[in-house]
């Protein structure tokens, strides 16, 4: 009898084991979508906010600039009218994934901000080198040719970005710094 109930503890202990390892899969699940743009798999409009928000505190901080870039493709709504929403989709995933391979690893903070806008926050980095990434940028994504139908129809878009930099004591929040590059 005790033998059987020690037996009968240990499946319902393994039991449990696996449902925990099960439910942790879950959350991380959940966490992952609840923080990352499922047309790019970017960090979404939350997730930018409050990440933009720890980086201008941290520039406050240590005195580092910070700069962000907004990236606008260009005509958009006439990719949308010429060839459909699915090839809009496809022409916003191909600027997300240019964005993303100009991402510092653990650095920067790739995120769709909405619609056909795309954010790159680069701490530590002055004006003058958030140019230069821009045009940058702004370069490899004109070079791209987006499959837009089956019928081999493709699609090359541009970009228009804004840059802006904070300092620290520059009296300005994370907030503001996005409006003054999108603007």
């Amino acid at each position: 009898d005790r033998k059987c109930r020690e037996t009968e503890i240990a499946q319902i202990n393994q039991q449990l084991t696996e449902q925990n390892r099960l439910l942790q899969q879950l959350n991380a699940t959940l966490e992952r979508l609840a923080a990352n743009d499922s047309l790019t798999g970017l960090s979404n409009r939350r997730t930018l906010m409050e990440l933009g928000a720890k980086e201008a505190k941290r520039t406050e901080r240590f005195g580092h600039p910070m700069s962000l870039l907004v990236a606008d493709i260009d005509l958009f709504k006439s990719v949308n009218d010429m060839y459909g929403h699915l090839a809009g989709d496809r022409v916003i995933c191909a600027v997300a994934q240019v964005c993303a391979a100009r991402k510092r690893s653990g650095v920067d903070i790739v995120a769709r901000f909405g619609g056909e806008e795309l954010v790159i926050v680069l701490p530590e980095t002055d004006g003058v080198s958030a140019l230069r990434v821009a045009e940058s940028l702004r370069h490899d994504v004109a070079a791209l040719s987006v499959p837009v139908n089956e019928q081999g129809a493709s699609a090359s878009v541009t970009v228009s970005i804004g840059v802006a930099t904070m300092h620290k004591g520059s009296g300005i929040g994370f907030e503001e710094l996005v409006n003054r590059a999108d603007k």
